[in-house]
Formats: C-alpha cells, structure tokens, sequence
C-alpha cells in the first residue's frame, strides 16, 4: 500500500511545527510514519539557509527561492522511497512554502508549477493550511529578538499570506484544506485529525 504525503502548511508561528508532530505521534500509533522539516538544519543546504535568516549574509530573492527548492529537492528520492515502502511521510513545509515566500515574487504561478513538474516533485496526497493573520504571528513572537529576518517583517508575512491564498485558491501542487490556526493547538489538530482520517 502506497503511503501518503501529508504536508503542513503557514505562515511563520501559525504551530506548524506543533501540529506536525502531534499528527506524526498519532499516526505512528496506527502506521508507519516518518517527518521531515524544512528547510533541514542538519544538512549543508539548510545551514547556509539558516545562516541567511540570522542575517549572517544576505541573498537575492531568486538565490533564496532556488536555495530552498534545492533543500527540499534532495530528499525527493527518499520521500518517493518511503512512500512506495507504504510508509507516510508528515513534511513541516514542502514546496508550497517556497512558492509562497520567495517564488510569487519572482515567477508566475504557472512557471513555479512547471519547475516541480521538471524536476518530478512528489506531489501531495494533503496539504493542509493552518491559517492565522500577520498580527496573530506577531504576538505569538513576543520577544522580537528571537525572530529571523522574515518571522520580523509583518509586511513581508502579509504579503506571504495573500500568496498562500492564491496557492490555495488554485489547488497549487495537490488538494488543500484551509484551518483556522486562530483555535488553541489542541483544537487545531483536532480539525488536523479529522481531515487526515477522512482521506
């Protein structure tokens, strides 16, 4: 049985990361399940990336888009793996992320669809957009000196937010399913649960 690709989707601070593993731990009590979150500290990819969002040395939106398609892109042999191994695969941002924060900048819709069909991206079976507003991100950081240089920028993350929309609205990559990150963490996975177990 083939296993399914689930990804989570938001802006910065909208709990991503907390209903990524609370979805991981529930499912490994049923399946066999692995998670990957983006971009992957561990590797050389996603340490030049976090290394540009502490501000140790700027990139250019194109260099910052192809940085994080390329972070994801190496581990598309390995999630295609698993998946056929009939193993679930929760992934913490997937390419819809990169679309939303640096490809709408630069390229059309249809130009940043027509390079993760070149390079054979897997394609989700859900894709599950935890939706908060800019000033709910905002409060949730609290101290500022903890942001990197976009959690920071309230524009920038409002100008994410209406490229999340547009993804949205076209079903960018696979189906998405639109939940109100504004509820508590425990009544967000519930929708979260609910959604993954109907599929």
């Amino acid at each position: 049985m083939q296993g399914k690709l689930i990804c989570i989707e938001g802006i910065d601070l909208s709990g991503k990361g907390t209903q990524a593993k609370k979805l991981l731990d529930y499912l490994k009590t049923k399946e066999n399940t692995d998670h990957i979150h983006y971009p992957d500290e561990s590797g050389p990819i996603g340490k030049t990336i976090y290394d540009f969002l502490h501000k140790k040395f700027d990139f250019n939106t194109e260099t910052q888009f192809l940085l994080f398609f390329a972070d994801m892109l190496k581990d598309r042999d390995a999630i295609r793996e698993k998946l056929a191994n009939g193993i679930n695969v929760v992934l913490d941002r997937y390419f819809m992320s990169t679309a939303a924060y640096q490809g709408l900048n630069i390229l059309q819709l249809n130009e940043i669809s027509g390079m993760a069909e070149t390079m054979k991206i897997p394609k989700p079976d859900i894709i599950v957009y935890i939706k908060i507003s800019p000033e709910t991100a905002a409060k949730r950081m609290g101290d500022a000196s903890r942001a990197d240089r976009l959690e920071e920028d309230i524009n920038f993350q409002k100008n994410v937010v209406a490229n999340y929309e547009k993804l949205a609205q076209n079903n960018f990559l696979g189906k998405w399913i639109e939940i109100n990150g504004e509820k508590s963490k425990d009544e967000v996975f519930e929708q979260i649960k609910n959604i993954v177990d109907s599929q």
